[in-house]
Order: C-alpha cells, then sequence, then structure tokens
C-alpha cells in the first residue's frame, strides 16, 4: 500500500516561516509537528498487544530521541532541521518500551503483531490535514506576536 499525497500551500507556508526570526518559525514547526502526530501516538496505544501495559505507555510523541536511537536515525533531511518523533520510548525517565520493536516485527519464536505502521498508514491524512491546520494556526499567532513585538519595540 503506497499512499499518495497533495500538500498545497507548501511554499507559502514556507514563505511565512521565513518571515519569522528563527526560534519563533522552531517553535511553530515544533508545536504542528507534535500535534499532528498525536492521532498516530493514540492509534498505536490502541493497536498494541497488552500484557502489562509497559510499551502501551511508553508510545508518545517527541522531539527528541535517546543516545542509541540518536546513532541509528536516518533523517529525511540532509541539513539541520526541526524533527518529530512517534513511538516507544522514556516514560518518566525510564525506557519501557524496550519490546516495542520484537512486538512489532517479531522473533525467531513469535510472528510479528504490527502496531506502529498500521497506526502510521490509517493516520496519514489525518496527519498531514492537522499539520497543515495548525501550522496555519501558529504562524498566525507567531506573526500577531511578531507584529506586537515590533509595535511595542517602536515606541521604546
Amino acid at each position: 500500500m503506497n499512499p499518495s499525497l497533495k500538500f498545497e500551500g507548501a511554499k507559502e507556508m514556507e514563505a511565512a516561516l521565513l518571515e519569522l526570526n528563527g526560534v519563533a518559525a522552531t517553535n511553530v514547526v515544533r508545536k504542528a509537528l507534535t500535534e499532528a502526530l498525536e492521532p498516530v501516538a493514540a492509534s498505536a496505544r490502541g493497536r498494541v498487544p497488552v500484557d502489562e501495559g509497559k510499551t502501551q505507555r511508553s508510545i508518545g510523541v517527541g522531539t527528541r530521541l535517546m543516545k542509541r536511537q540518536k546513532r541509528l536515525n536516518q533523517p529525511i533531511v540532509s541539513h539541520k532541521g526541526v524533527e518529530a518523533y512517534v513511538g516507544a520510548g522514556l516514560v518518566g525517565g525510564k525506557f519501557d518500551g524496550r519490546a516495542a520493536h520484537l512486538i512489532e516485527f517479531g522473533t525467531v519464536h513469535m510472528r510479528p503483531r504490527p502496531f506502529m505502521r498500521p497506526a502510521w498508514l490509517s493516520n496519514l491524512n489525518i496527519v498531514f490535514n492537522g499539520l497543515a491546520k495548525t501550522m496555519g494556526e501558529e504562524l498566525a499567532k507567531a506573526a500577531k506576536r511578531a507584529a506586537r513585538k515590533a509595535l511595542k519595540a517602536g515606541r521604546s
């Protein structure tokens, strides 16, 4: 199954992001990504087989990886940008998702029981629609903040 997506307005969003300062633009993108990926995490939590619930509790959205994950990560883009991740990870400072990959892909002794990939594929349109909506809202808020800041600086 190869989903096809059409993302309209990307050039306009990029132009609006470039008008903001670096920190504001990064915050807009980070918030939009984390909010857009939350439906995937919720879907994965509902799909994962539950024994003690550790893997289920460990599924979330974040913008940082653990050291081992950083070593294995192959970024989609080659330049330094904002990335967000959804999957099993840290819960309360302790890694409880250590069996997630074994459940997803299986082992010699256990059949695969995928939960992340189906969650991603079933929520693809929701993710991109949510990303576009949140980006638009956050860009509008950031532009208003920048205008207020410029007005305030002009008075001083």
